[in-house]
């Protein structure tokens, strides 16, 4: 199965319908389409995906190691990104997260490798721990817009993330938690808000660059 074209009038997409579909490289959506299940597109070849503007959800895993994914267009009427969902899309650039979404999962972004930057809107206000956890990996993230509405900076939120440079830090947030920056290497210089209270255990651990907290 290389692609399918999903018929309109379908409303429901159920959990690892197409896993494992290792030569799917291409789908079509329908608006028809108001809910897909968890890691639906698991393990498959998809390289450029368009959300339909009928899914307000995206569900945990939902491209879980698509490896060869390049592109998704995420649709305007968005609300959660679900816990891993782009797990593993080691391939993935850019993504355009649209004003309106209020969470993003953990590990959302998990090993997204190739992200280069991330410009969140401040519609979220919840970003689950390690959202962008890039452990153990080479990776291209050089740049991260966090939203206002946040108050905590979660765990492992930026592990590895060895080339981020520029981040910051809202002025709602009260809490760094535990590695959220551990082993971000050209991470130079932080902005810190007045309200921060507390900062945990291990938060800047191998910042080795970090000059400036100010």
């Amino acid at each position: 199965l290389k692609s399918i074209n999903i018929p309109n009038g379908v409303t429901t997409i159920g959990k690892e319908a197409f896993a494992h579909c290792f030569s799917l490289d291409e789908i079509v959506l329908p608006n028809s389409v108001v809910s897909v299940g968890e890691t639906a597109f698991g393990w498959t070849a998809l390289k450029n995906v368009v959300i339909p503007e009928s899914l307000t959800v995206l569900e945990a895993h939902l491209f879980y190691a698509c490896n060869d994914l390049i592109s998704v267009k995420l649709p305007d009427g968005l609300e959660n990104i679900g816990d891993g969902a782009f797990y593993g899309c080691a391939n993935l650039k850019n993504i355009n997260i649209p004003d309106g979404v209020k969470s993003i999962g953990e590990g959302a972004f998990y090993y997204c490798s190739n992200l280069q930057m991330v410009d969140i809107p401040d519609s979220v206000v919840n970003i689950g721990a390690g959202a962008f956890n890039m452990y153990n990996t080479a990776t291209y993230l050089t740049s991260v817009k966090l939203p206002a509405g946040i108050n905590i900076i979660s765990e492992r939120m930026f592990i590895d993330c060895q080339k981020l440079q520029e981040v910051n830090i809202p002025d709602n947030v009260t809490t760094i938690e535990r590695q959220a920056f551990l082993r971000c290497k050209a991470l130079n210089s932080l902005e810190i808000p007045e309200g921060l209270t507390t900062i945990e255990s291990y938060a800047f651990d191998g910042c080795e660059n970090l000059q400036d907290i100010y």
